[in-house]
């Protein structure tokens, strides 16, 4: 190859162009998909500036999980006959990528938006505030009446994980207990419950997210709060025991006179035994309020 008046581009320009990295151009020349001009006097590598749309499909097509002999393939042979299809594949799969990385934010965003609000009031201190806008809960039923710890609804946490491919942008959050129970100090989940950020219809559209899990979906009951008002807890292991917590929390709603809406929620978002062998957790207990 000689270096005519197209390949003028030191391999340094070429990557702050591309935005990229040398190192990568030279992944990209060792597997043959971007060869670059190298001068014989004094080894430097030249590229042009008509390979940058080269780069651009390249990068694309890998991100898009393209082995890259296929790339290859496209490159050198002008395959053009699997190009169109493979073209379409190569879209769908994009889309699909994207999907999946809202779903992500989705997830997260609920988590820290419920995070921003408890975080703005002391711990162990109950009170009343408002809940973050476009919160989903997706609840599922407990099998076991009797179901005191996260060990008597082991399998209810893992059925109501599996409902959902990569749950589904939901934040595997915690439990529900029946509110007239709480207040008399019967502590039994009623429900595993995952929340995630509402999509911009508002609710979990159940064909798109779930297309393998119809009838398992059924089973689960997915709402937004009847109101943003809420009473609420944040609590970790240095606030004391857990059921001094509830104990408190149940005291403060009497005492408000609150009527109350929804079941009671505990969010475990932290729950772990550290390199010292103490158990850490940081729990979120709320429950919905009539304005």
């Amino acid at each position: 190859m000689n270096k005519d008046h197209d390949y003028t581009i030191q391999s340094g320009d070429f990557a702050r162009i591309c935005g990229t990295t040398r190192d990568t151009l030279r992944y990209y020349e060792k597997q043959q998909l971007l060869i670059p001009w190298k001068d014989p006097e004094n080894g430097y590598h030249y590229y042009s500036y008509a390979q940058i749309g080269s780069f651009y499909f390249i990068s694309t097509f890998r991100i898009a999980g393209s082995p890259t002999r296929e790339i290859r393939d496209y490159l050198l042979n002008a395959n053009q006959a699997g190009f169109i299809p493979q073209m379409g594949i190569q879209i769908e799969e994009l889309k699909r990528q994207r999907a999946d990385l809202d779903r992500k934010i989705r997830q997260l965003s609920g988590v820290v938006a419920l995070d921003s609000v408890f975080h703005a009031h002391e711990y162990g201190v109950p009170t009343i505030t408002d809940c973050p806008e476009g919160i989903v809960f997706l609840m599922a039923p407990v099998a076991s009446g009797n179901a005191y710890s996260l060990s008597d609804i082991a399998q209810d946490i893992q059925h109501h994980v599996h409902l959902f491919p990569d749950m589904a942008g939901a934040f595997p959050a915690g439990t529900a207990m029946d509110a007239a129970d709480f207040l008399n100090e019967d502590y039994r989940y009623i429900k595993v419950i995952s929340l995630r950020q509402a999509d911009s219809s508002g609710t979990v559209p159940a064909e798109e997210a779930f297309p393998e899990s119809i009838a398992a979906w059924k089973s689960v009951t997915a709402f937004t709060l009847p109101s943003r008002r809420i009473a609420a807890i944040a609590c970790r292991e240095t606030d004391g025991d857990i059921k001094d917590i509830y104990r408190r929390f149940a005291a403060f709603i009497v005492e408000k006179n609150l009527k109350l809406l929804t079941d009671v929620f505990s969010l475990s978002l932290v729950n772990l035994v550290g390199p010292d062998q103490k158990r850490r957790y940081l729990k979120y207990i709320f429950v919905s309020i009539a304005d």
